[in-house]
Formats: structure tokens, sequence, C-alpha cells
């Protein structure tokens, strides 16, 4: 490996207490501050571009995120005790997703996807449907995730990978 650039010190860009960070479609990254409660939007030269109200006033007492990504110019912010706070690419707050519980995501297509209770569920950000596929093994895992038509699904002290076959109709 090696380095891309130097090293980000987010104390220099005033903040103490980053909890979360992923990168972003636009060159640069996202970062959740927890002591300021927002997200902020940092170019590739480490300015500034844009910043969220504080998640307090959505979401106050509901605890931490846990995880954050960047997709289709939005930005979703998980708390598992509340549900997923959806931004724009200006920070501006679109939305919750009433999905709780849950760790952390990916988004897929239109659909967020995660596992639950021994179970891999696809959540439809069109029709709010979801729908659920039960996994083998399943007192064992500890998370799964879907990369290139693979399904992997992770254990304690292994990885199964599964081809993903669509159905022909």
């Amino acid at each position: 490996m090696s380095e891309l650039g130097s090293p980000i010190l987010l104390d220099d860009l005033g903040h103490e207490d980053v909890l979360l960070s992923c990168g972003s479609a636009r060159g640069g990254f996202w970062l959740f501050d927890q002591q300021k409660g927002q997200l902020f939007n940092y170019n590739s030269t480490m300015m500034l571009i844009n910043k969220s109200v504080s998640i307090n006033s959505l979401a106050d007492g509901v605890g931490s995120p846990t995880w954050m990504i960047e997709k289709n110019n939005q930005v979703y912010l998980n708390i598992p005790n509340y549900g997923i706070l959806v931004f724009n690419a200006f920070g501006s707050y679109l939305n919750t997703i009433p999905l709780v519980s849950i760790k952390d995501f990916q988004l897929i297509n239109n659909s967020i996807i995660y596992y639950n209770n021994q179970a891999l569920i696809e959540y439809d950000l069109k029709t709010e449907q979801t729908n659920s596929l039960n996994l083998p093994d399943s007192l064992e895992i500890i998370n799964s995730k879907i990369l290139n038509n693979n399904l992997y699904i992770f254990m304690k002290n292994r990885v199964s990978i599964y081809s993903i076959t669509k159905n022909q109709e």
C-alpha cells in the first residue's frame, strides 16, 4: 500500500469529537462531529463546503449514530434507536427512514440492505416494502454483505461466500 496524501488532522479543522466519516462522490469527505451534533462536508483541499443542522433538533436523546454513507447525492446517517436520517448533498435534512435496531447497511440500487435477526433484509426506498432472506448457519452469523453478486456471511471464525443468481422468469 502507498499513502495517497498527508494525514488529515481533524483538530486543525475544528473537530475534536469525530464519530463517523465517509467519502464523497464529489471528492473530499463527510464527517459527523458528535460534540457539535452536525454533519460537515469538506472538499479535497479541506475547505468546508456544507454542514447540516444539529441532529439534536431532529432526534434529541435517542443515541449516537453508528453508520454513515453517501450515495446518489444523499447522506444516510444511521441512529439505531431512531432510524436513518437522510440529508441532501448540501447537508439539508430530507427525511427519516423508520428502520431501527440495525448497526450498518448497504445501499444497492434503490434499496437499503442490512442484516437483522438471522436474515438479510431489503428495504425498497421507493415502495417502503421489505423482503427478507433467511441465511444458512444463522446462529453463528455476525454480519453479512453483498458485493459483486456475491453474498459474504461473516461468522466468528470464518467467512462463507455464496453466489447470487437472479431468477429467470
